[in-house]
């Protein structure tokens, strides 16, 4: 049996198409979608409206004329699930019993009462008006009559207004404008999405009583010296005498009161104090930030700026290998200072040992046998081997010899006299020997030829030319080097299309103490850009301390070794 559905204007009027409309929220099949005479009336009536319910009144009277060419008067709108059909039922009249409750002269109470009528007609499951009217659902409630309210789903939008066509057609227009403009992105290339959270490790002070413990473990290590009693001397059975001394009452009084007590106050000390200084900075912030023209133009004057959001710093090239020249470890960080060594314990006086051994007896010595020290030679194999080596310098002895005769004899001659005083032949011989040295000197080195002048080549320094300015290169606006500052920038004649990534390192400086949270800012503008582009990257700097106790157990363990 079927389930019939008498329409209300409004399933024409408000709502979206009937072949688009989700017929299974109505839980029964087959279903009949009734058109009676009030409803037919009334899109005969909005065909002589405007907007778009004249165009749906037009729309479904086509439909009808349709229906009226066939037997019976229906359409299908849906096969299955659940099958729906469009029945025209023009003749059916409003129940007259109802006309004292409904004024008829009114659509929707019409239409209550020919919903009355047609549930009469027992051969149909069901009969129900389907509308969108809360007026009309309570009358009908009213009078005990089925209803069922259009769910808002199957509403259409509604119409826009004059305004928000305009808005449309500007919006429109601003989108073939868009078209026209370079198409700029910017992303995060940094890498590790959590580089840009950094954690700083500060040392915490030892406390009072941690620093007591140590100082016992200390002093049960290497406790103070107390007895300087001397042993009792003993004789040995060859009599050796062995005596022991004990050191004096000033050398003890200076260990044990002076040594150890400062031993302790200087390892308290170190430990008060090993905390200073250990502080594991946080890893350097690099953001790099890439930047691409996608668009079909490329963007004229285009700027790029940088800003610290919060409670940090920008820089460029703040940490340039070539500038970090004092850094001590291998990733630009400060080393931290090494973990010092406590001070070895101070040495007690020690007791002296006095040996006494009795004298023996002397046998002589026989000279022949005796050896040199350390070589094993006798003396006497000594003295032969000096003479074996006199004899090998005869030769050079006799020259020598030889030589000393001849000076001998020309002193008798007084010729050495002579050569004193700048006469006789051997000073004639030098003076011909010194004339022949000047005169090859004098051949060999000319005195009287001007030497050519050399100009210094590197005196002569060339002006220096300007640099070349690129149109498409990027150039920093007024942000100096290595210098922090909450906002930096930098600007391009002509950022070209289609041509990759274009990458911004920027540097982040993060305050000297406490927690930060921050942000910073990539902004790009451009001449021949309507609206900017940004792309904000959140960055922090968490402090965490650590304790020192292990590390100052390692000092007291390594103590004295």
């Amino acid at each position: 049996m079927e389930h019939v559905f008498v329409a209300d204007t409004n399933l024409f009027f408000e709502c979206k198409r009937l072949e688009e409309l989700p017929w299974s929220d109505l839980a029964v099949d087959p279903v009949v979608i009734a058109l009676t005479k009030p409803v037919l009336a009334e899109i005969d009536k909005h065909k002589k409206s405007g907007g778009r319910t004249r165009k749906r009144a037009i729309e479904i009277s086509g439909r009808i004329r349709g229906m009226l060419a066939a037997l019976p008067p229906e359409v299908v709108i849906q096969e299955a699930g659940p099958r729906v059909v469009l029945r025209l039922m023009p003749i059916v009249q409003p129940a007259p019993e109802l006309a004292s409750s409904l004024d008829y002269g009114i659509n929707d109470d019409r239409i209550v009462g020919t919903v009355a009528t047609i549930s009469k007609d027992e051969t149909f499951a069901s009969v129900t008006m389907l509308t969108d009217d809360s007026v009309a659902a309570s009358t009908a409630q009213g009078l005990g009559v089925s209803f069922f309210l259009i769910p808002e789903s199957w509403k259409r939008p509604p119409e826009e207004t004059t305004e928000a066509k305009r808005i449309k057609e500007l919006e429109k227009d601003i989108s073939i404008y868009r078209a026209q403009e370079p198409v700029i992105s910017i992303a995060n290339v940094s890498g590790d999405a959590t580089a840009a959270n950094v954690v700083r490790r500060v040392a915490l002070a030892l406390e009072p009583p941690e620093i007591d413990r140590l100082i016992d473990k200390l002093k049960a290590r290497h406790p103070p010296m107390e007895d300087f009693s001397a042993p009792e001397a003993e004789v040995q059975a060859d009599g050796t005498e062995i005596s022991y001394e004990a050191p004096d009452a000033e050398a003890i009084g200076k260990y044990s009161s002076e040594a150890y007590p400062k031993w302790i106050d200087a390892c308290r000390s170190i430990f008060e104090s090993l905390h200073k200084g250990r502080i594991e900075p946080e890893t350097e912030v690099a953001l790099t930030f890439g930047v691409a023209n996608g668009g079909t133009r490329p963007a004229s004057r285009m700027r790029v700026s940088f800003e610290a959001i919060g409670n940090i710093h920008l820089s460029r090239d703040a940490h340039d290998p070539d500038d970090d020249e004092d850094q001590n470890d291998d990733d630009g960080q400060p080393a931290l200072p090494p973990i010092p060594r406590l001070p070895a314990p101070p040495v007690p006086p020690a007791i002296r040992r006095i040996v006494k051994r009795p004298p023996t007896a002397s046998k002589g010595v026989d000279i022949a046998t005796l050896r040199m020290p350390g070589s094993g030679l006798r003396i006497s194999e000594l003295e032969k081997a000096s003479r074996g080596v006199m004899s090998g310098l005869g030769p050079q002895l006799a020259a020598m010899r030889s030589a000393q005769s001849m000076f001998d004899n020309l002193h008798s001659r007084g010729a050495l006299a002579d050569l004193t005083r700048g006469i006789g032949p051997m000073s004639d011989m030098l003076r011909m020997a010194e004339e022949h040295d000047r005169l090859r000197r004098s051949l060999i080195q000319t005195t009287d030829i001007a030497k050519p002048t050399y100009i210094d080549v590197p005196a002569i320094r060339m002006p220096l030319m300007p640099e070349k300015h690129n149109p498409e290169g990027f150039y920093y606006d007024r942000w100096p080097k290595g210098k922090p500052t909450k906002r930096g920038a930098l600007t391009c004649d002509l950022f070209r299309h289609q041509r990759g990534e274009e990458f911004f390192e920027v540097d982040v400086l993060f305050p000297d103490d406490g927690d930060v949270t921050g942000a910073v800012r990539c902004t790009v503008e451009a001449e021949n850009l309507t609206k900017p582009v940004e792309l904000l990257i959140p960055v922090s700097r968490k402090v965490e301390a650590y304790n020192l106790v292990v590390i100052a157990d390692e000092m007291v363990e390594r103590c004295g070794r």
